[in-house]
């Protein structure tokens, strides 16, 4: 389930950066059926997907840390940053089609003021 698109989540992590314009991160564990599906669908969409950071954080090897952090309470749970700060979550399942949409979406929202010509 890795791939050199994906990051996996370390303990040393600071958390999103603002550097990074678009950063998806998925919440899951093994025992779960649907995070599972989500991060295989996760991995396969960030590998034709590359103007994003993505990555994947276990819940259960990261629990403490997603519970302060970031309340995460469910899972899977997806959390987009755009320049380092949350933009949106969603928790429950996501096919790939889903994580398609959602980075487009992200991607036409931050292209939309760079392509504007200005008079």
């Amino acid at each position: 389930m890795t791939s050199r698109s994906v990051r996996q989540f370390s303990p040393g992590d600071e958390g999103p950066s603002a550097r990074s314009e678009i950063e998806l991160v998925l919440f899951w564990a093994a025992w779960c059926r649907s995070a599972t599906a989500a991060s295989d669908a996760f991995v396969r969409e960030a590998n034709v997907s590359p103007y994003a950071r993505w990555v994947l954080c276990d819940y259960e090897l990261h629990r403490e840390r997603c519970i302060s952090w970031l309340q995460i309470r469910s899972i899977p749970t997806l959390v987009v940053f755009v320049a380092g700060a949350e933009f949106m979550r969603h928790s429950g399942g996501l096919q790939r089609r889903d994580f398609r949409r959602i980075y487009q979406d992200l991607v036409a929202l931050g292209s939309r003021p760079t392509e504007r010509k200005r008079p």
